[in-house]
């Protein structure tokens, strides 16, 4: 967002370097190329986000059944990429790739174009800002605009860390709406996928399949900690060690007392 553009690199404790422009090329060509490296670089971005979120949520019991882009924000490749482990997304959409803030939300359940077949659940009404000196002013104000359009969808975002000090008011705002009825998400048909998961929620439930294994699991955390893996390497090699030194003196010391004890004369 600081730099308002695609994902350039998989480093996340540094901010990107900036995207070159065309001008920085002697040819199209050349800046053709460019592009598809920074697209590729995005996508297995991506790719590895989904990834681990699904199959370490699902590890822990957690089953995700839609996917919300972290502050509405992601370019259209991020879309298209995401409609492979997702069959639907939550909030706004970002309808720029070239400005993270041109960003807005259709006020019906729709498959807007750029989601590439993901169902959107728009968020309409915005969220609860406690700095505000009214909170719910903003949220007042939209529900009554979407009041003249029949069969729109009030849709909002609540943010865990307000607690329950607003959500009373909120359930109220939103029931206060004639004719308003809930629709229960739990009921719909969603599908997410990884490379060894897959979910999949319906009016019965939901079912999960899952080919992680202990191994498995294990391979994936060296793989993405190589120096933390080998520390831990380290530490179980020299426990290892001390363990069988400990083991050796002490089995000599107990030789050693056996052999005494043989070889002290008799008093007798």
């Amino acid at each position: 967002m600081q730099l308002n553009q695609p994902i350039t690199t998989e480093k996340t404790d540094e901010l990107p370097t900036p995207i070159l422009s065309r001008d920085a090329f002697s040819s199209d060509r050349d800046y053709q190329e460019y592009q598809s490296e920074l697209l590729e670089v995005e996508t297995k971005y991506v790719q590895r986000k989904h990834t681990k979120s699904i199959e370490d949520l699902t590890e822990l019991g957690l089953y995700p059944i839609a996917f919300e882009a972290p502050h509405y924000t992601m370019s259209s490749n991020g879309y298209e990429v995401t409609s492979d482990y997702y069959s639907s997304l939550f909030g706004q959409i970002q309808l720029s790739d070239l400005n993270w803030s041109v960003m807005d939300a259709p006020l019906f359940i729709s498959k807007p174009a750029i989601l590439s077949g993901m169902t959107l659940y728009p968020e309409t009404i915005g969220y609860i800002d406690p700095a505000l000196p009214d909170p719910f002013q903003e949220m007042e104000n939209s529900v009554t605009k979407l009041q003249e359009v029949p069969g729109s969808v009030i849709g909002g975002f609540y943010h865990p860390y307000l607690g329950v000090e607003y959500l009373a008011e909120v359930i109220r705002l939103m029931e206060s709406v004639p004719n308003m009825e809930w629709l229960d998400y739990s009921t719909t048909n969603q599908h997410v996928t990884s490379e060894r998961v897959t979910i999949i929620q319906n009016a019965k439930g939901i079912e999960v399949q899952s080919t992680i294994t202990e191994f498995g699991q294990l391979f994936e955390n060296v793989k993405e900690n190589p120096f933390q893996s080998m520390l831990w390497l380290i530490v179980f090699i020299v426990t290892g060690f001390l363990t069988v030194f400990f083991t050796y003196v002490v089995n000599l010391r107990f030789r050693l007392k056996k052999r005494l004890f043989k070889e002290r004369p008799n008093s007798g």
